[in-house]
This record gives structure tokens, C-alpha cells and sequence, in this order.
């Protein structure tokens, strides 16, 4: 994750076409917008650059978390995960996967130290991917760490009735047992 994510687009009343680039982490890119050039250091003013409108500030805002995220600034990650959660209609809720932004949400909460905070989301994603074996899993490890330890067992459990060769969750299960 050694790279900035940049994304940029075109917009109608109807319609946004949204590009992706992955560059060496502090570059420039150019875009084919008006000879437009983005600074990594900008991305957080990037919003301006799109039309606002359908999941356009969704995206923006959960593509800048995950930057702060893979550069363990789990406070900006958070700021930017909770924005792009806000911006989202509660209709678009699966077809955006917010499951995916409810488990990075959960893992910077646990980060800071907000573990009831972690929970509850790792919870929203189990609850909308009731499949999502590593939701479960870091709940578990959650859970493990405020010595809930029956909890976490019953989350390792799940992830392991998920998936069947997931050996950290055995391990994990196997420490909440001996605790």
C-alpha cells in the first residue's frame, strides 16, 4: 500500500464518470481534465473537483479513509470513513458495500482505543454480510480485549463455521478459552 490513490471525474446532471489512479505515494498526477493537476497532499480538497451527486462525496470520503488507514492515521481515517457514512442514502447501503466501510470504520475505532465504538460496527457489517468471516473474527479479537472472553469465543466460533480453514480464528479461540 506503498501508493496514493487519486480519483477524478466528469459530471452531468445524470451522471458521473469517476477514474482511479495509483501513483507513488507524494507524486503528482495529471488528468486529462483541462490539463488539471491533483498534489496527494490536496486529496482531502479533492471533493471540489467532482459534481456532488449520486455516490460521487460517498466514494471521495471512503477512498480518502482508506489512504489515512494504510498510513495508520487512524483519527483522519475515522474523520473520513464517518463523513463518507454520512453522505451515503440509506437506500445505496448494499450496492455501496457499506459492510466494507462499517469493518474499516470498527478497526479505527479499535485503533484509538473506542471498543464498544468497534463493535457496533463490526456488528453493522455482520449485520448486512452476515458471511463477513473476518467482521466476525475482529469482533472476536475485540471482544477478546475488553475480556469478554464468551463473546469472542462465539465469534471465533462463527468465523470458523464460515470458514473452515481459518486458523487465526482457531488460535484466537483457543487463547479465549485458556484466558
Amino acid at each position: 500500500y506503498n501508493a496514493t490513490i487519486v480519483i477524478w471525474g466528469e459530471s452531468a446532471a445524470a451522471w458521473i464518470e469517476v477514474f482511479y489512479e495509483i501513483t507513488p505515494r507524494r507524486s503528482t498526477v495529471l488528468t486529462k481534465i483541462n490539463s488539471l493537476v491533483v498534489s496527494p497532499d490536496d486529496l482531502d480538497k479533492f471533493r471540489a473537483y467532482i459534481r456532488d451527486g449520486m455516490d460521487a462525496p460517498y466514494i471521495v470520503n471512503f477512498t480518502l479513509g482508506q489512504i489515512f488507514y494504510f498510513e495508520y492515521k487512524f483519527e483522519n481515517a475515522l474523520e473520513a470513513f464517518n463523513r463518507a457514512e454520512n453522505e451515503m442514502l440509506d437506500e445505496r447501503e448494499d450496492s455501496v458495500q457499506a459492510n466494507i466501510l462499517y469493518f474499516y470504520q470498527a478497526y479505527a475505532y479499535g485503533e484509538l482505543g473506542d471498543y464498544q465504538g468497534a463493535i457496533d460496527k463490526y456488528s453493522q457489517a455482520i449485520q448486512l454480510d452476515p458471511e463477513f468471516v473476518h467482521a466476525y473474527y475482529n469482533r472476536g479479537l475485540t471482544y477478546h480485549k475488553i475480556e469478554e472472553y464468551q463473546k469472542a469465543i462465539e465469534d471465533y466460533n462463527n468465523a470458523i463455521d464460515l470458514d473452515s480453514e481459518y486458523v487465526n480464528a482457531f488460535v484466537s479461540r483457543g487463547n479465549a478459552y485458556y484466558e
